[in-house]
């Protein structure tokens, strides 16, 4: 049976394409080319959403949380050999008013809401990989999405969230990687990785997945 990698994460998991809102043809998205990457004895899964927080709902559409989604996503695609977590840049929308510490506790929330699926019913527990996501840049500024942050504080908060996630990690002994170190947001919307930054987050999730991290 192939083993199955579990893609949980918010726009810059389905692909946003910052250059027009479009979203990336698979030959980009990193998911996509960790499979290809990791070949045919594997079977990657996509399940981004744009928009998608840890643990908060949209005021106006809802359905954000990626909390309220979590079990039901499990379920429909147990068995997972791997779940690759990344989300925390739509919780530092102004909207939410969220500290670190609120945003450490949500990812808390969902990490432990998982854990417990996997614990009572899951047919195996995964590997489970925490990816900090890449900071918040000044290309915000000249974006659409400049109206939904508190542009400095959230640039600011974006460079401590790892230190928050790690502390959500340890806890339940999952590995974290800090993606920004390879990773930054696009100058477009600075939010959103280019092609380039696609490439080297599934070579990133590759190297982790074979052990060489």
């Amino acid at each position: 049976m192939k083993k199955r990698v579990l893609c949980f994460g918010d726009s810059n998991t389905w692909g946003y394409n910052p250059a027009d809102g479009s979203r990336y043809e698979e030959d980009t998205r990193w998911p996509c080319v960790l499979q290809n990457m990791l070949g045919s004895d594997y079977n990657v899964i996509e399940e981004g959403q744009n928009g998608r927080t840890f643990n908060t709902d949209d005021y106006l559409n809802g359905y954000m949380s990626g909390n309220y989604y979590i079990k039901p996503c499990l379920k429909s695609h147990d068995p997972i050999d791997y779940f690759i977590l990344m989300l925390g840049t739509n919780d530092l929308k102004k909207e939410y008013s969220q500290t670190l510490e609120d945003i450490c506790n949500d990812a808390d929330i969902l990490v432990d809401e998982a854990a417990k699926y996997w614990e009572l019913y899951a047919r195996k527990k995964p590997k489970v990989l925490i990816l900090s996501p890449p900071y918040i840049n000044d290309g915000l500024f000249r974006s659409n999405f400049k109206k939904d942050f508190e542009g400095k504080d959230a640039i600011e908060k974006s460079k401590l969230l790892y230190n928050k996630l790690e502390l959500v990690a340890t806890k339940h002994e999952y590995d974290i990687i800090d993606i920004s170190i390879r990773v930054k947001a696009g100058n477009e919307d600075g939010l959103h990785i280019d092609k380039e930054g696609h490439k080297v987050l599934a070579e990133i999730v590759y190297e982790w997945v074979n052990g060489d991290l």
